[in-house]
Formats: structure tokens, C-alpha cells, sequence
């Protein structure tokens, strides 16, 4: 009786919606068999790991690619602290994503102006 109150279309919290697509590559996803009561999210292990769930409910949150996302808070001043904050992961799963996204830490020097 209980299940009859819920609404069938919601989602768990911080879960991502079925789409029959992998959410890395786009390829169309099919149950394995008819017992399946799982969707699928991914075609295989590597497209998760080259956008894990986290990132992808990341770039659905703040409607931009991760990269992008990254770069923009980054280059403004703010800390790899509040950068994983905002995707929802430990700064250390921060890194590989950095790392996986091609971006890297690059410290400029200049001269300072001298005050007459």
C-alpha cells in the first residue's frame, strides 16, 4: 500500500536519471536480460571511469562540462577545496579528474611594478 502513495517518476536523491544512453560515450544501452530491475547508466567500465556518476550529476548541477566548470573556478582565485565541494567528491578524486580532463596547475611569474 505504501509503494501505491509514491510517485513511480521519482528519482532517488543524487542519483542519476535513466536515460538508455551512456552518459560518457552516447551509446544506446539495453538490458542484459529481462530479469535486469536495474538501469544501466554506463555501456562499460571504462566510460564510467572516463565521466563517473559524480561528475555527470556535477555538470547537470552547474550546466556546464567539468572541465569548463573547472577552469572558471580555478583561473577566478578559488581552492581545489571548494572546487570538490561543488562536485560532491573528496579533493583527491578532485585530482584525477583534473587529471583526466588535461588540466594542469601552471604558475606564472612577473615582475613586479616598483612604486616611484
Amino acid at each position: 500500500m505504501r509503494n501505491k502513495l509514491l510517485d513511480p517518476t521519482r528519482q532517488r536523491h543524487g542519483a542519476l536519471a535513466y536515460t538508455g544512453h551512456c552518459y560518457a560515450c552516447g551509446a544506446d544501452i539495453r538490458y542484459l536480460a529481462a530479469r535486469d530491475k536495474c538501469p544501466r547508466f554506463y555501456c562499460s567500465q571504462a566510460c564510467m571511469g572516463k565521466r563517473p556518476p559524480k561528475m555527470a550529476l556535477a555538470e547537470q548541477a552547474w550546466d556546464k562540462p567539468f572541465a569548463e566548470l573547472a577552469l572558471e573556478h580555478l583561473n577566478s582565485g578559488g581552492s581545489l577545496n571548494a572546487l570538490a565541494d561543488m562536485c560532491g567528491v573528496h579533493r583527491q578524486a578532485l585530482y584525477v579528474w583534473l587529471e583526466r580532463a588535461g588540466i594542469v596547475r601552471h604558475v606564472e611569474w612577473r615582475q613586479r611594478e616598483v612604486a616611484s
